[in-house]
């Protein structure tokens, strides 16, 4: 791979626009970030085993952080059903991808 391409043959974004956003990552809103830590203490305190992914995720374990507008999580397919009656009772939106 040539120093100039990114995995896949991409070109490299200009500028060292990667370096750029993760030295100076834009910050949830107060209230974004409000709801999304309701929404994990929802998740706490229901006991059930869970995985953050997608930004959050990416934030954690590389430092790199963008905005985002969702909260991804992962659970066992046992569990999903009482995660769902919680959050729905609770006044949450949900939405389920499925790629089966």
């Amino acid at each position: 791979m040539r120093s100039k391409e990114i995995a896949g043959g991409a070109p490299a974004p200009a500028g060292g626009a990667v370096i750029a956003a993760a030295a100076s990552p834009s910050p949830p809103s107060p209230e974004a970030e409000a709801f999304y830590a309701e929404a994990l203490r929802e998740l706490a305190g229901l006991d059930v085993p869970f995985l953050l992914s997608g930004t959050y995720a990416v934030a954690a374990y590389t430092g790199i952080s963008r905005p985002t507008k969702d909260l991804d999580i992962f659970c066992k397919a046992g569990d999903l059903p009482r995660v769902l009656s919680h959050f729905q009772a609770a006044g949450y939106g949900i939405e389920i991808e499925d790629e089966r």
